[in-house]
């Protein structure tokens, strides 16, 4: 009777097993959303500034060329855009978390995480190719007005700036954004078996 008290025992230990600390999750979740949210925020409220830097360039500056009007249309067009996406992001991470329905989270952030990998290659590869456009049309009146030197250090500059960030920058950006949404999925994951 002992041994088979003994193993009852040893069957409930084992069907009880390590139980995880769901609000210690719950919190770690919280904040690595919170971050997120944060960063995105920062990004929104800087564009808008850059936005707002854009329009009041364009209107209180004389311009001679029309293709600068055009770059700064362009230039415009891509803050808006950048922004709109932003608001978008924001409110897809905005959505309130339930305990009840870490599924729900799990398959909201999914998405999310999908829609920013497509927003961090894709779209971001027309993104470059619109502001390398409008900075090649603004260019042309800043070239007019300069000498060949300046001319070459800006054109060199510039060129180097953005292969920098097309093709550096952007992929430690997507990792480190991939690895946080990914935190979060796993802290979701865990909640969600937790309640099975």
């Amino acid at each position: 009777m002992k041994n088979f008290d003994s193993l009852v025992d040893i069957w409930q230990a084992q069907k009880s097993g390590p139980q995880i600390d769901y609000k210690h999750i719950i919190t770690h979740f919280k904040k690595s959303k919170n971050k997120f949210i944060i960063k995105l925020s920062l990004g929104l409220i800087s564009m808008a500034i850059v936005l707002l830097i854009i329009i009041i360039l364009w209107l209180k500056t004389p311009f001679t060329y029309s293709t600068t009007h055009i770059s700064l249309f362009i230039f415009v067009l891509c803050c808006l855009y950048y922004i709109a996406l932003q608001i978008k992001n924001l409110r897809i991470l905005s959505a309130p978390f339930c305990i009840e329905t870490p599924k729900k989270h799990i398959q909201q952030l999914q998405k999310f995480k999908q829609l920013r990998h497509k927003q961090n290659t894709r779209n971001y590869f027309f993104y470059t190719i619109a502001m390398g456009l409008g900075f090649a049309l603004y260019f042309i009146e800043f070239f007019a007005q300069v000498n060949g030197l300046v001319i070459l250090l800006s054109l060199a500059f510039t060129v180097v700036w953005f292969t920098l960030c097309y093709f550096y920058l952007q992929k430690i950006y997507i990792k480190r954004e991939d690895k946080a949404i990914t935190q979060m999925l796993e802290d979701l994951d865990r909640i969600k078996n937790q309640f099975k």
